[in-house]
């Protein structure tokens, strides 16, 4: 008899003498709802990702020789477990979600690869439920909730990178980073395909909010750091107040295609996301970006220094400016904040950056940032 998840789960957690209380921290769940999946007593959470990150969690634990042998023996796996932990967590995953399950025959390698020919992050990911017919004169894709919202960036990503070129990104986002923060294996999929378009030659003009906690100020333009150490984003900020009320999301290639996203905080449903994919269409919203552009201001002055010396001098300019300095290294930065005047965060491995950030909200997120760690 085929198991259940409930009886896979506990399978892998006693063979990785993993507790519930330790699955329970690497994926963001309380011990007693981990407690009642293993038990059966409960399905899979809505809304939040918990067979990814629990395969990749499990991947990274089966580490010893008898645990691969008992692993491979339970998948019916007719070669040994997989040497690469990204290649164990699909086989995990697809163990996991019930796309395979042969208890009475083993399953040779050309099954496995059949079985996981899908991409690692589409399980979680929907389907878009509207797609125009043949024809029409725009071309979208509709997609609802945070799950919808990354599978429309991904997608929109993606298929920008296939047509080989460089393209022009203009990025906002003032909803809550959650949709983004969320998912791991997304921001891995995300930054790798932000890098591949630069490395195309494609430029970024990004909007930062600063509307929103100094905690998710701070970790907004942190998680863009190394995008920033390239050379190739912009990063602005829109000094006038918006309403708070109506939140969006916008990420538009010029001349080619966009997604968007609104929603109003509270809001319990799953909000609106779509991705389109006409000319016309994106050059308008183009046209709405660039106006709103004339109301912001540069966020900080990004120096990419090719010799220690010059990196020096930022920070004795910084230190030999009167007032009180905090200082702190976190992530392979070194950060340095004079109160209400300046901040200078140092990227100290390759490829080496300098960030000086002057704007005072940002710096106030900086502070309480600090004073946090």
């Amino acid at each position: 008899m085929a198991r259940t998840l409930a009886q896979k789960l506990d399978f892998l957690m006693d063979l990785t003498q993993t507790k519930n209380s330790a699955l329970g921290r690497a994926l963001n769940f309380d011990s007693s709802y981990i407690s009642r999946i293993r038990s059966g007593k409960r399905g899979l959470p809505k809304g939040q990702p918990f067979l990814e990150p629990a395969s990749i969690y499990f991947s990274h634990a089966i580490r010893e020789d008898y645990q691969k042998d008992a692993a491979a023996k339970e998948l019916h796996l007719a070669t040994s477990w997989p040497p690469e932990e990204k290649d164990a967590a699909q086989l995990i995953l697809t163990w996991l979600s019930g796309r395979f399950q042969t208890p009475q025959e083993e399953l040779s390698m050309e099954d496995v690869l059949a079985a996981l020919k899908l991409p690692f992050a589409e399980t979680n990911a929907p389907e878009a439920r509207y797609t125009p017919e043949k024809g029409s004169a725009v071309s979208a894709q509709i997609f609802f909730g945070n799950a919808g919202k990354r599978d429309a960036v991904i997608t929109f990503l993606e298929e920008l990178v296939q047509t080989g070129r460089a393209h022009t990104l203009l990025l906002f986002s003032d909803e809550d980073m959650f949709w983004l923060y969320e998912d791991k294996t997304f921001v891995r999929t995300w930054m790798l395909l932000m890098r591949q378009l630069i490395e195309q030659g494609s430029r970024i003009r990004i909007i930062h909010s600063l509307g929103r906690s100094a905690g998710d100020m701070w970790e907004a333009v942190r998680s863009w750091m190394p995008l920033y150490a390239t050379g190739a984003v912009e990063p602005w900020f829109c000094p006038r107040l918006r309403d708070g009320i109506f939140k969006r999301t916008e990420f538009i290639a010029q001349g080619h295609s966009a997604v968007f996203g609104s929603s109003v905080p509270g809001q319990t449903d799953e909000p609106l996301n779509m991705l389109i994919r006409d000319r016309d269409t994106a050059e308008a919203m183009q046209r709405e970006y660039e106006a709103f552009l004339k109301l912001c201001k540069p966020l900080m002055d990004i120096v990419r220094p090719d010799k220690a010396e010059e990196l020096e001098e930022l920070q004795n300019a910084l230190l030999n400016t009167p007032g009180e300095l905090l200082t702190a290294e976190s992530s392979g930065m070194k950060i340095l904040l004079k109160k209400g005047i300046a901040s200078l965060v140092v990227k100290e491995e390759p490829p080496y950056a300098a960030f000086i950030i002057k704007e005072p909200r940002m710096l106030a997120a900086l502070e309480q940032y600090l004073q946090n760690i």
